[in-house]
């Protein structure tokens, strides 16, 4: 090995040849003048260990096994090193595990990233699931623009004015004293 990877609490040994030829940019980084080439490592605190680990092990094999729940880490992360073969791999599974349990995190992540074919999966989801997503935790704890927009963007469709107003109060009576 001729190269270190830190994340925030834990170091990988790798080799330079590996991570050029499966990462954009650490291959830019790799073979320019930058600091991380002099002193032959580089440190990611944004990329959990566990991550990079899944990161390392398909730059070496071509292969990954992650769980639902790591996917969207994986696929963030593939795109912040433009790890384009693993981005793509990643992007291929997000359909099968789309779910109203996790549309709002799936749709704020392909907003954040602007992938538009999974916004329009998610989209479907929240409006055919919208009653019991207005109950989830994660919806309760939105900002008012994230409701505002995911409001606007089922109004009008499958979603009942009801159900609607009964979303609207369930969030603001989640917190009162800073909702009101």
């Amino acid at each position: 090995t001729d190269f270190t990877i830190h994340t925030a609490d834990k170091s990988m040994t790798c080799h330079r040849v590996v991570l050029a030829a499966n990462s954009r940019v650490l291959k830019a980084m790799l073979t320019s003048d930058m600091t991380e080439a002099n002193k032959q490592e580089a440190t990611f605190n944004n990329i959990s260990p566990d991550v990079m680990d899944l990161l390392l092990d398909f730059m070496y094999s071509g292969k990954v096994t992650m769980s639902a729940e790591q996917l969207g880490y994986v696929l963030e992360a593939s795109e912040y090193l433009e790890i384009m073969v693993l981005k793509s791999m990643c992007l291929k599974e997000v359909p099968a595990v789309l779910n109203p349990a996790n549309c709002l995190s799936w749709f704020k992540l392909a907003e954040k990233m602007k992938l538009s074919d999974i916004k329009a999966e998610c989209s479907k989801i929240l409006v055919s699931s919208f009653v019991d997503i207005c109950q989830d935790q994660e919806f309760l704890e939105l900002k008012f623009s994230e409701v505002s927009e995911l409001f606007s963007m089922v109004h009008g469709d499958a979603v009942d004015s009801d159900d609607m107003l009964e979303g609207a109060m369930s969030w603001v009576q989640h917190d009162v004293d800073g909702r009101i």
